[in-house]
């Protein structure tokens, strides 16, 4: 199926694919990764390398071998605009509830 998505170069889907099949529910199933061929696993590892360096080989490839049209990973551009746009300056008890906030986020998750 990954195979088909890069074909059709629809590098969100693909991407969506291969960073589910990365969990770690899925990636701790040895005995059904055994069943995998190795030449399918070496196919699975070269996408999820797409995923590191901050997606520099995902860039790459999106602008060096897409000739034609093709649907970027979201994530990547998303995650990029959020780092470009300011962060509001939070009075002490905002940032207060934002801490308390996230304390709750990160003991629950």
């Amino acid at each position: 199926m990954s195979k088909c998505l890069e074909h059709l170069q629809n590098y969100h889907s693909l991407l969506a694919v291969v960073l589910g099949m990365n969990l770690n529910a899925i990636y701790r199933l040895h005995m059904t990764w055994e069943h995998v061929a190795k030449k399918e696993r070496v196919i699975f590892k070269s996408y999820v390398a797409l995923t590191e360096n901050n997606w520099r080989l995902l860039k790459e490839k999106q602008t060096l071998v897409c000739p034609l049209p093709c649907i970027p990973h979201l994530g990547v551009y998303l995650s990029e605009i959020t780092g470009i746009m300011p962060h509001p300056k939070l009075s002490k008890e905002e940032k207060r509830k934002k801490y308390r906030l996230r304390l709750c986020v990160d003991t629950t998750a």
